[in-house]
């Protein structure tokens, strides 16, 4: 969603931490076929248009960053295991008590209530239990899944 407002002409900041990555950063396809966490296409290509800032939600000072953020922000979109933010004081409730005109977008894995709301993951894997995989391929071929749909990208995209 932050790619599509950044390429609608938005300020979008992406915000992680050193110490847990965003996993697209250390995801194949790399430039060059060279691994490296700003060479990673899918990190790129989902990251177009957008500022970066790295925080440390575990120290004060980082929350107190995190939280002019918000107050600085239209629109804050995390995507975390339920809960989660909310560790840090920057669930809805409370960011909205710091700008009462945000609009909060939450996305999860598996959903933010029920038996699956705390698995981690990417939107592979929710490809994966949605069918995707089972609908794509060719003639009588088995499934194509994603990272066998990035290899055949990555022939044609040059990375």
């Amino acid at each position: 969603m932050g790619r599509f407002l950044g390429d609608a002409g938005a300020t979008v900041v992406h915000v992680e931490s050193q110490k847990r990555l965003d996993f697209n950063r250390t995801s194949f396809p790399y430039k060059d076929n060279v691994s490296g966490i700003n060479r990673a296409g899918y990190f790129h290509r989902y990251n177009a248009d957008k500022l970066g800032m790295g925080l440390d939600l575990s120290k004060p000072q980082g929350i107190e960053l995190m939280k002019k953020l918000v107050t600085w922000a239209d629109i804050f979109i995390e995507s975390n295991v339920p809960g989660m933010v909310g560790k840090f004081g920057l669930d809805y409730e409370n960011t909205r008590k710091l700008n009462s005109g945000l609009i909060m977008l939450s996305t999860s894995q598996m959903g933010q209530k029920g038996p699956l709301a705390r698995y981690k993951g990417f939107g592979v894997q929710t490809a994966a239990m949605a069918g995707f995989h089972q609908i794509t391929g060719y003639g009588d071929g088995s499934p194509v899944g994603h990272l066998e749909l990035t290899r055949t990208w990555s022939r044609y995209i040059g990375f």
